[in-house]
C-alpha cells in the first residue's frame, strides 16, 4: 500500500488554483504530486509504476 493523501479540486480553491498553474492553465486530473516534488499529469498505468519501482 502506498500512502496518499485525496484532495477534490472542487472542493478545495487552493488546490484547484495549484492544479491549473501547473498545467498551463488546464484543470488536469488526476495531478500527483510526490514526496519529492516531481508530477505526473493523468498518467498511465505504465507511468505509475516506472515511478513506483
Amino acid at each position: 500500500s502506498i500512502p496518499y493523501e485525496y484532495i477534490n479540486i472542487e472542493e478545495d480553491e487552493r488546490a484547484a488554483e495549484y492544479v491549473v498553474r501547473v498545467n498551463g492553465g488546464m484543470q488536469s486530473v488526476p495531478t500527483i504530486v510526490f514526496p519529492d516534488g516531481s508530477i505526473l499529469v493523468e498518467p498511465s498505468p505504465r507511468e505509475l509504476a516506472a515511478k513506483f519501482s
